[in-house]
C-alpha cells in the first residue's frame, strides 16, 4: 500500500528547506568576505594586539572576523548537509520518489556532488587552513614577520582550492534545488491500480454496449 501524500510532502519540505539554508549560507560567506575585506582595507586600521607586526593590519582584522563567520557557516553546512541527505533518503525510501525521472536523477546527482565537495572542504581544507592561519596570527602578534609571512603564504595557497570548492558546492546545491522544486511541483506518483481519469481516452478495442431493441424498432419506424 503506497504511503499517504503527506509523507512525501513532509520530506520534500525538509529537503528543500535544508537545501535553501545550505545554499544561502555558502553564498553569504562569499558576500560577507567581499564586504569585510573591502571595508577593512578602506579603513586601514592599526591593531594594538599586533603592534609588533609591521605587516598589513587590515587583512589581519578582516581575516580574524571572516574566520568567525567561516566557523559559523561550517556548522550550518554540517547540519544542513545532514538534513538534506536524511530527507533525500526518506524521499527515496518512504516517499517513493521515482528514480527513473530525469529530475530525480539530477537531484540525487547534485546532492551527491555537494556532499563530496563539502566533505573535502570540511575534513581536508578547513583543518589545514585553520592551523596555518592560527600560526600566522601568533607569529604576527609576537612580531615574527618572517614566520608570519611563511604561514600566511601557506594559507593563501589553499585559498583558491577552498573558493573553488565552495563554488562547486553552491552550483551543485542550485541544481538539486531547481530539480527538487520541479519534482515536488510535478505532483504525486503513479501507483498500480490507480483509477483512470475521466479525461483518459477510451480503449479503441473496448466493446460498446448493445443498442436496445426499442431504439432500433423506433429508428426503423
Amino acid at each position: 500500500m503506497p504511503p499517504p501524500p503527506l509523507t512525501r510532502r513532509i520530506f520534500e519540505t525538509v529537503h528543500l528547506t535544508s537545501l535553501g539554508l545550505w545554499l544561502g549560507a555558502v553564498l553569504a560567506t562569499g558576500l560577507f568576505a567581499a564586504v569585510v575585506f573591502g571595508a577593512s582595507r578602506h579603513l586601514d586600521p592599526t591593531v594594538p594586539a599586533f603592534a609588533a607586526y609591521e605587516g598589513n593590519h587590515a587583512d589581519l582584522v578582516a581575516g580574524f572576523i571572516q574566520n568567525q563567520v567561516f566557523m559559523a557557516v561550517d556548522a550550518v553546512q554540517f547540519v544542513a548537509a545532514f538534513l538534506t541527505l536524511a530527507s533525500l533518503i526518506g524521499l527515496l525510501t518512504f516517499g517513493k520518489l521515482p528514480l527513473n525521472r530525469w529530475s530525480s536523477g539530477l537531484r540525487v546527482l547534485g546532492v551527491a556532488v555537494a556532499m563530496g565537495l563539502v566533505s573535502y572542504y570540511l575534513m581536508v581544507l578547513t583543518p589545514r587552513m585553520t592551523e596555518n592561519v592560527r600560526i600566522y596570527w601568533a607569529a604576527a602578534e609576537a612580531g615574527e614577520a618572517e614566520r608570519a609571512s611563511e604561514y600566511k603564504a601557506k594559507f593563501d595557497e589553499d585559498h583558491p582550492a577552498a573558493s573553488n570548492t565552495l563554488k562547486g558546492v553552491a552550483g551543485s546545491l542550485a541544481l538539486a534545488m531547481v530539480t527538487g522544486a520541479f519534482s515536488a511541483a510535478s505532483g504525486g506518483i503513479a501507483t498500480p491500480g490507480s483509477p483512470r481519469k475521466t479525461s483518459d481516452p477510451v480503449e479503441p478495442n473496448k466493446p460498446k454496449l448493445e443498442e436496445p431493441d426499442l431504439v432500433r424498432k423506433g429508428a426503423r419506424a
